[in-house]
């Protein structure tokens, strides 16, 4: 009898690891990154959380965690009032305008080499969001040679978290489209370089990536030079169920986003893009235009929580195109 159950924990301690060596299998939580429910803006639930359909192509072991992977997160600093936000508008870096409200800032990942931050979702891996300032410094300086070379974040891979590899994309149908624009950081080849990190790519439908979204890119950076500065957000929206590409499991959004603060003659103002990531499309980026406070709803997404909260309540449900033209 002794050596029949002797025999039986060997065999099962040996199965065991062969789930863990095959499979990548391993008991214990996954650490998930940022991934929200559309409805309620809050983190979803264990029960809810999608998880890879082929574990040997999507699997991949438990996270540390995440509290052990603390990213240095950016200054965020509320401001009092509209006279105090004057009087500090141009130290953007300081005050973190650009910065989403997050509940987990242990995924907030910094970029300085590329002057973002990013949240960066483990699930899907990818950003969440990213954020980044755009002046017109930004557009006059001079312009760095583009040199399309894809690269692992790492940063990301120094934390034990999952990522996306640039085989991911090969003959997935969907192109490696940037959440920090390339021509948007082109003052060196380091900042630029830094614009091809993995963490800042998502798959877009060719059509959106290189005729839509590349239409609002190019406007965004017109605007810099007529507005002087610009706080931009931009990212996919990640909820369960996504389709997945690669064998790294990378998410594919439904929508993108993108959402913009500025001021105009000293006033302040802000507004929202949301696009379909598909090929059949509006003629115009601008019919995609909606309220921030509208895509705050469907996103679940706290924009520009730093600013005096009765500004951020006006200028926040407020959507005038014309205003930024």
């Amino acid at each position: 009898m002794f050596r029949l159950a002797t025999f039986t924990v060997v065999a099962a301690f040996c199965w065991s690891q062969c789930l863990v060596n095959q499979w990548g299998w391993k008991e214990g939580p996954e650490t998930v990154g940022p991934i929200r429910e559309r409805s309620t803006g809050q983190p979803d639930s264990e029960s809810s959380r999608e998880r890879p359909v082929n574990p040997e192509s999507m699997a991949s072991p438990a996270l540390p965690s995440a509290s052990g992977n603390r990213a240095a997160a950016p200054v965020v600093n509320s401001v009092e009032s509209e006279s105090d936000l004057k009087r500090h508008s141009t130290e953007s870096s300081a005050y973190g305008l650009e910065i989403p409200a997050v509940d987990q800032p242990e995924f907030l990942v910094v970029c300085p080499e590329g002057r973002y931050t990013l949240w960066y979702d483990t699930l899907y891996r990818q950003a969440a969001w990213t954020a980044h300032v755009l002046t017109r410094a930004d557009m006059e300086t001079s312009r760095a040679e583009r040199k399309n070379g894809f690269v692992i974040c790492q940063t990301v891979r120094s934390k034990g978290w999952p990522y996306a590899k640039s085989s991911d994309y090969t003959r997935s149908g969907y192109d490696r489209g940037h959440l920090v624009p390339s021509a948007d950081r082109t003052g060196s080849r380091t900042e630029n370089d830094a614009t091809f990190r993995l963490s800042n790519i998502d798959p877009k439908n060719p059509r959106l990536n290189r005729v839509v979204w590349n239409q609002l890119k190019d406007e965004i950076r017109q605007m810099a030079l007529r507005l002087d500065t610009l706080w931009v957000v931009t990212g996919g929206e990640l909820k369960p169920g996504l389709e997945r590409i690669g064998a790294s499991g990378v998410g594919v959004p439904e929508h993108f986003f993108k959402v913009l603060l500025a001021r105009k003659k000293g006033e302040w103002m802000a507004m929202a893009f949301l696009v379909p990531n598909r090929s059949e499309l509006k003629p115009s980026f601008w019919e995609y235009a909606l309220s921030v406070a509208e895509a705050e709803r469907l996103l679940g997404i706290d924009f520009f929580h730093t600013l005096p909260k009765a500004l951020q309540r006006r200028i926040e449900s407020e959507c005038h195109p014309q205003r930024w033209q």
